[in-house]
């Protein structure tokens, strides 16, 4: 049977993600995210991040298990932990979708591809939802915008199937990490946690000032876990998400405005 690694990274979820439903109608799935240390001990990653972080990894496994899978732990460098766990698990290679962080995170797709490259493994990338490898001028990108948000969501994978015999690290503690606990508080972390959150922001504000809201609400303090960006793109499908409940939210308005 087919055996595909998902790399899991900023897309914690099950719900509207490509890579793990098209590696899931193709065979066994092997879902890994690594610790990668580099990111880890960033200057700009704290300790409310990380702790963020491992709740959303929690929340990842009991999702995972409720569709019969669960999620597989490792640490290190992924350029040389993911080719190790493709030989480990006999897969076929990996599907995980691309990084838009242009400093580190398409530094390392590109040192990634070039290790599998060099041991004759195979990788598919997938750009998530209103994403593009290349910059663009603003009216193309409004125009990829709408035409991606368009478009139906992934369904979540009916089942997950992990291979018995692959045994996963334990989710570590914050203090295993390297970093210590502060004040900041650390929002709930899960799909549905993201989507309630969003939910409830979109319902408590009129339509014309959400474009003012989000300004201030996605730019927090450095170091800290920014409440709706952090819980929505780690644990939510945010692009599409945001676009459908906002497009909703704009229907009912006028709906009732016209009654």
């Amino acid at each position: 049977m087919n055996r595909t690694l998902v790399w899991f990274r900023r897309d914690l979820r099950v719900a509207d993600h490509a890579p793990l439903a098209r590696a899931a109608r193709r065979g066994l799935v092997i879902p890994v995210f690594v610790f990668d240390r580099s990111l880890l001990h960033h200057p700009e990653t704290g300790s409310a991040r990380v702790a963020f972080l491992l709740r959303a990894l929690a929340a990842l496994e009991a999702d995972l298990k409720q569709l019969g899978g669960r999620l597989i732990l490792r640490a290190g460098d992924p350029v040389e932990v993911l080719p190790a766990l493709i030989e480990e698990a006999d897969a076929d290679g990996i599907y995980a979708y691309t990084d838009c962080e242009r400093i580190y995170g398409r530094v390392r797709d590109a040192r990634l591809n070039r290790a599998l490259a060099n041991r004759q493994m195979k990788i598919r990338w997938f750009e998530p939802p209103a994403s593009a490898s290349e910059l663009m001028a603003y009216p193309d990108y409004r125009e990829l915008w709408y035409r991606e948000m368009s478009q139906p969501l992934e369904p979540v994978p009916q089942r997950v199937e992990v291979p018995a015999d692959l045994v996963s690290e334990p989710l570590p503690d914050l203090a295993q990490l390297g970093h210590q606990a502060d004040d900041k508080p650390i929002p709930p972390a899960s799909t549905a946690e993201a989507r309630s959150l969003l939910q409830n922001f979109l319902a408590e504000k009129p339509i014309a000032t959400i474009g003012n809201c989000l300004t201030p609400v996605l730019k927090q303090p450095q170091g800290s876990a920014p409440i709706l960006s952090s819980a929505l793109s780690r644990c939510g499908s945010v692009c599409k998400l945001f676009s459908r409940l906002l497009m909703g939210a704009i229907t009912a308005s006028a709906a009732a405005t016209s009654s």
